[in-house]
């Protein structure tokens, strides 16, 4: 009788211990604050209730993110993707495509490709599939000390499998994190670079969401000739059939807009792309390959009458724009203002190699259809010239004219 009260005594004990442990495991939580951003923020993840100094692996992912096929290609491109941490690993699967994708990537100024042809660099592996018609290009950790960092670009590019069907991504970031002594862990998450969605955060087995949305940025325009630029990293960058590839100039009331101009300073002349209402923009004769806007570049548009440009993207990056002597139509590529007056005291945005090739910058003014001027002084920096004494800044959406006394590099630097 004794054994068996005590085999009843050990029994009672396991299944309080049973409960404790399964109460634990179960009490752990996870939370990410906050849950909604624009993409470029910083948000917090935190984990508790976890086992004392315990590796939990964070797997966040988004799956079939739509990718635009035109003409048979398809595109994507990320910038400023931050992979800092050794124990972080990234992978990007794209769906029904050829076993021609490409995985560009610059960073610290230097560019790689990775492909079939050359599926190992810079640690990053590539792999197809030819069942299911899946190209992954992945970065296993630990990440090498000389691979971490900011990405200022990675971009897939190739060849849908079925050119009628747009393709399907999966990107998936994987970190491992230690908690403390009480199951607590703390990690901040850098969303510059990563694409636009609905994310599913898991540590270990507790589920968290985190959505992340583009950034907007509008600006007023008058009727007539206005003189634009890019301010965000667009999505999209194409000009053409907007039921295809959406229209990166969205403007209220819709169709406002009746054409774009891009400055070649090659050739000294304009290109030119007309807006087709019910279908999208469409090259004219002799400028055929003004099929997209570009960062950094000016473009003169047309309003039939007032409206409001809405430009939908993500952050912007740092740019070396080449630019040539003569004159040159750039944009300000940012969503900041940038001061010009004296260097040693607010900087230069117009930072150039060499020194000193830029001698004077001009805005347009749509309310007077006037320019005003600003001159470079070597040694100094920016002067507004007589009659422009307002002109001390760049703004965001603006476009400028500026003078170069030769070939030269702006350093766009934000």
């Amino acid at each position: 009788m004794k054994t068996h009260n005590k085999n009843i005594l050990i029994c009672i004990l396991i299944s309080l211990s049973l409960v404790v442990f399964v109460g634990v495991a179960s009490a752990a939580t996870c939370t990410v604050t906050p849950d909604l951003v624009v993409v470029g923020e910083f948000v917090t993840l935190e984990g508790a209730g976890f086992g004392a100094t315990e590796t939990v692996t964070l797997n966040c992912s988004i799956t079939d993110l739509v990718i635009p096929v035109s003409e048979c290609k398809y595109n994507y491109r990320s910038e400023n993707f931050n992979l800092s941490d050794k124990n972080t690993s990234f992978s990007v699967s794209v769906q029904e495509v050829a076993d021609d994708m490409k995985l560009y990537i610059k960073k610290s100024g230097s560019f790689a490709e990775i492909n079939k042809s050359s599926p190992t660099k810079y640690g990053f592996e590539f792999d197809y599939d030819p069942i299911t018609n899946t190209a992954t290009i992945s970065l296993p950790m630990p990440i090498n000390p000389s691979h971490r960092g900011v990405y200022e670009l990675i971009e897939v590019t190739g060849t849908a499998a079925n050119c009628d069907v747009d393709v399907s991504m999966d990107v998936t970031v994987t970190n491992n994190v230690t908690t403390d002594a009480t199951g607590y862990f703390k990690t901040v998450i850098d969303t510059h670079g990563i694409p636009i969605g609905d994310y599913g955060i898991t540590a270990d087995e507790v589920n968290v969401t985190l959505d992340i949305i583009p950034s907007t940025y509008t600006i007023a325009l008058t009727t007539g000739w206005n003189l634009i630029s890019v301010p965000l990293n667009l999505t999209p960058w194409a000009l053409g059939d907007e039921s295809v590839v959406g229209d990166p100039l969205n403007v209220t009331p819709k169709d406002s807009l009746t054409s774009i101009y891009r400055y070649n300073t090659t050739t000294g002349v304009f290109e030119k792309s007309d807006h087709v209402p019910g279908y999208g923009w469409w090259p004219a004769t002799e400028s055929e390959s003004f099929t997209e806007l570009e960062p950094s570049r000016g473009f003169w548009v047309w309003a039939k009458n007032d409206c409001d440009l809405t430009f939908t993207g993500t952050a912007h990056c740092d740019l070396d724009v080449a630019l040539k002597e003569n004159w040159n139509l750039i944009g300000w590529y940012s969503m900041e203002e940038a001061l010009l007056g004296q260097e040693s005291v607010v900087g230069d945005p117009l930072t150039v190699t060499p020194t000193n090739s830029l001698t004077s910058i001009y805005r347009y003014v749509t309310t007077t259809g006037t320019f005003e001027k600003s001159d470079h002084v070597p040694g100094y920096g920016w002067w507004p010239a007589t009659g422009s004494w307002a002109f001390t800044n760049l703004e965001q959406g603006k476009g400028y004219w500026v003078w170069a006394d030769n070939d030269c590099v702006w350093w766009h630097r934000i």
